[in-house]
């Protein structure tokens, strides 16, 4: 999920607003208040695809170093507030739940790595970081094509990810054989849809932008299903669950290219802000559902305290641990062309 600051001369705060949403989605589903499963996430990946792909789009793809800075970048966007989440979690562990310490001990190293394969653990907040080893191989993944096959080819790779991932989805793809990439392939349609909607949004076709600017519903209707999305319920991991989810970062594409043809006038604070720190909060809500049960509200107003708590941690964590990583990682500037 690509929270960080990008390339972009200018930060869009409409998109930290998608992301404040989608973060919002993650903490209630994850509260038991709505039933949607990953749609949270599914708005994530979208986001990631058209941000990464929108600075690839910008910087001299013929050179190795340059991908390697971006994967670097990417990397170092997310490990470090990763790895701090990690060690928050083996010290509240051995301290609240030592008989849990050993095995989670044991999945560190995978976790660290990218390399674990994605699960569904008893501890919220180890298995929340599936959506960041997805995200990574992503990252590298796209990062390799592009040096491979160039920006004019990227479009057909999109839609060659995006038919493979419906390919697992829909049993045609043995994904045994895919471990420890299994997350990132059956996810791969909703990261490769931003990919197209950066790719549309570069070559700026007069007649998209018209047809997609002249009409709001591109932006409330999206935002409505999604919303619909979430109260829904499903068995499991099955072909019902995977729809909803990829709907819903198609939604997303759509709300980002009506953003693109008609922005919308406004700063959008405060939910702007909760958008730039959703990284924390997406890592940071685990924890505190882990380990933070105060039982004496009722269910909702639990609910908000625990929200209050993550919003104050994640605050702190943004500024003095995302930030400075990235600062750092940027030292080494990319070559653009010409």
């Amino acid at each position: 999920m690509d929270w960080g600051t990008t390339e972009l001369k200018e930060r869009d705060n409409f998109l930290d607003c998608l992301r404040a949403i989608a973060a919002f989605l993650v903490l209630a589903v994850h509260a038991g208040l709505l039933l949607g499963g990953g749609i949270g996430v599914s708005i994530f990946f979208c986001l990631s695809g058209y941000l990464i792909t929108t600075i690839l789009l910008r910087i001299d793809t013929s050179s190795p170093a340059n991908i390697g800075r971006i994967i670097f970048r990417r990397f170092m966007r997310i490990w470090p507030m990763m790895f701090v989440q990690i060690v928050a979690v083996t010290i509240l562990t051995a301290i609240e739940a030592p008989e849990l310490l050993a095995d989670y001990l044991r999945s560190v190293p995978g976790l660290l790595t990218f390399t674990s394969p994605a699960n569904l653990s008893y501890q919220l907040s180890r298995s929340i970081l599936w959506t960041l080893q997805a995200e990574f191989w992503f990252y590298v993944f796209l990062g390799v094509a592009f040096l491979i096959f160039g920006r004019r080819s990227l479009l057909a790779f999109a839609f060659v990810g995006i038919t493979f991932a419906w390919g697992a989805k829909l049993g045609f793809v043995n994904l045994s054989v895919y471990l420890p990439m299994r997350a990132t392939i059956l996810y791969l349609d909703q990261l490769m849809i931003g990919v197209v909607c950066a790719v549309a949004v570069q070559h700026d076709s007069k007649r998209l932008r018209r047809f997609l600017g002249s009409r709001s519903l591109f932006l409330w209707t999206p935002l409505a299903l999604i919303t619909v999305l979430s109260t829904l319920k499903f068995v499991g991991y099955d072909r019902p669950w995977f729809f909803s989810s990829s709907a819903a970062a198609y939604l997303t594409a759509l709300m980002i290219l009506h953003q693109w043809a008609r922005p919308l006038k406004g700063d959008y604070e405060p939910i702007a802000t909760l958008g730039r720190i959703s990284y924390s909060i997406y890592l940071m809500h685990g924890v505190v559902y882990d380990f933070v049960s105060w039982h004496i509200f009722p269910h909702a107003l639990q609910f908000l305290f625990h929200v209050g708590i993550i919003i104050l941690i994640s605050k702190v964590t943004y500024r003095w641990i995302e930030l400075p990583f990235v600062r750092w990682s940027k030292m080494a500037p990319l070559k653009y062309p010409g």
